[in-house]
């Protein structure tokens, strides 16, 4: 860190080690729920922040004319890897929340 940055949005995962070393100071997260991996650090719009709220996601995507049985089985593969518990325990740290499922987003994304 060179010091010349007033404040900075990032991902948790990508913070703590520069928070761990104490060479940054967290302020608040900007989802909606407090992250696991700091769960004492409130959201921005705890801290009265209106408006500041942004839920980053991660989206695996596959052509949309895949078959059915494709999407599913990555679904599933995907979901069995995410819950092994090395895994899980680092998915946690990036993400305050769960995870959703391809039916989830279907509904938002429909072909």
């Amino acid at each position: 860190m060179t010091g010349r940055v007033d404040y900075y949005f990032c991902r948790v995962n990508a913070a703590l080690p520069f928070l761990k070393d104490g060479k940054v100071r967290a302020l608040a997260v900007a989802s909606t729920k407090r992250s696991l991996a700091l769960p004492e650090l409130p959201t921005t719009l705890e801290a009265g922040v209106p408006n500041s709220d942004y839920n980053f996601w991660v989206g695996m995507f596959a052509p949309a004319k895949a078959p059915r049985e494709v999407v599913d089985r990555l679904h599933r593969e995907t979901f069995k890897a995410l819950h092994l518990p090395k895994c899980a325990k680092r998915w946690r740290a990036w993400v305050p929340s769960r995870w959703t499922t391809t039916r989830a987003v279907q509904r938002l994304h429909p072909r």
